[in-house]
């Protein structure tokens, strides 16, 4: 027997009341005293960015979560209200720009980036520092002795990256990345990406449109 598949209906979460604010209030400035040290050995350069951003993704529970959110508010090139990283989730360069209301999920890491508001990127994501790192054209040396150049890749608003995918390129605004998929390409507004490489397979508003007509 074939029962029908089960669909479930989000609601955004409860605004935190005063006193969930202030708890949250009092926890975050613990931890930022928690982090002077951290601060101050990553500015007398005795340790890399990259090197306390792991240590801190090692902490677990959402006191993992407040310390990494204190972390990245001070640190990085701009970071908005709201940030979850999760257990195992780092950045990897302070260079990176992150919005409102940003998920980064378990086992993830970001590289040099600028991601919008309202973007969920899901467990074991990669988002590397475009696709130019390593010069693999010069055969005179070894490809890890050629440098290469570091891009900075664009997440727009409200876009969903899908479990395990890697993302070298830009994706537009309301765009989805699906599970597994390896992003070479830009997407553009509302483009649906999946495949290695990931291709275009659908539009979120011509999917919109076809289904009022």
């Amino acid at each position: 027997m074939t029962g029908k598949p089960e669909t479930h209906e989000y609601a955004p979460p409860p605004e935190r009341s005063g006193a969930k604010k202030f708890l949250f209030t009092i926890a975050e400035s613990i931890a930022w005293i928690l982090l002077i040290p951290m601060f101050l050995m990553w500015k007398s350069s005795m340790f890399r960015y990259h090197s306390l951003a792991i240590i801190l993704c090692l902490i677990p529970t959402n006191i993992g979560i407040i310390f990494r959110r204190v972390w990245y508010r001070q640190t990085l090139r701009r970071c908005g209200k709201f940030l979850v990283v999760e257990f195992l989730g780092w950045i990897r360069t302070d260079k990176t720009e992150i919005g409102d209301n940003v998920y980064i999920g378990i086992n993830s890491w970001v590289g040099l980036a600028r991601i919008g508001n309202d973007v969920m990127v899901s467990g074991a994501v990669k988002i590397i520092s475009g696709l130019r790192q390593h010069n693999m054209y010069d055969l005179t040396m070894p490809m890890k002795n050629a440098g290469g150049t570091d891009t900075r890749v664009v997440i727009g608003n409200d876009v969903w990256i899908g479990v395990g995918a890697i993302v070298g390129a830009d994706v537009a605004d309301a765009s989805v990345i699906a599970a597994g998929a390896v992003v070479t390409k830009p997407t553009q507004k509302g483009d649906i990406f999946a495949g290695v490489p990931a291709k275009r397979i659908g539009n979120r508003f011509l999917i919109q449109d076809a289904g009022e007509k």
